[in-house]
């Protein structure tokens, strides 16, 4: 059975006058995610589903799960006018399997989508996701769904 704890989640958007990004550490068990409407919410579960190249649950229509704040324009504020232009942006996931081994999942938002940076044991690699030719990410040995599996 394929079992995984998430540890932590950051995004992170880097800009023409600076970086933004959240941060958010997981604790085995429920963890509920509270804050005002408009604040995130949403964006950071979405990014979840996303860094494991599962955004496809999301529905048919949501091509990109993340408003525009993460791959078009940012604010400083939500009262202020001043944009500053995303240049890219990523989520990082920090998972852990049930014999307690940590991997993290990097995978641009604003960049190269159909590739996950995994960090694991020392070791880092790019996977694929989607196909590569007639060959899906589940079933080549570069596929991100094929390494996640195994």
């Amino acid at each position: 059975m394929l079992g995984i704890t998430i540890k932590e989640i950051e995004i992170t958007v880097n800009t023409n006058n600076g970086v933004f990004s959240t941060y958010i550490p997981f604790k085995k068990g429920l963890n509920i995610i509270r804050a005002e409407n408009s604040s995130g919410k949403s964006t950071c579960i979405n990014a979840i589903a996303y860094s494991l190249g599962l955004e496809s649950i999301l529905g048919p229509t949501r091509k990109k799960p993340f408003p525009k704040s993460l791959y078009e324009v940012i604010y400083k504020d939500k009262k202020e006018d001043e944009e500053f232009v995303v240049i890219n942006s990523q989520v990082r996931l920090v998972v852990e399997n049930k014999l307690g081994i940590s991997a993290t999942f990097t995978r641009d938002i604003l960049g190269d989508k159909n590739k996950v940076t995994i960090s694991y044991e020392g070791e880092t690699e790019d996977y694929f996701l989607g196909s590569a030719g007639s060959i899906g990410s589940a079933a080549s040995s570069r596929g991100f769904h094929y390494w996640l599996n195994n």
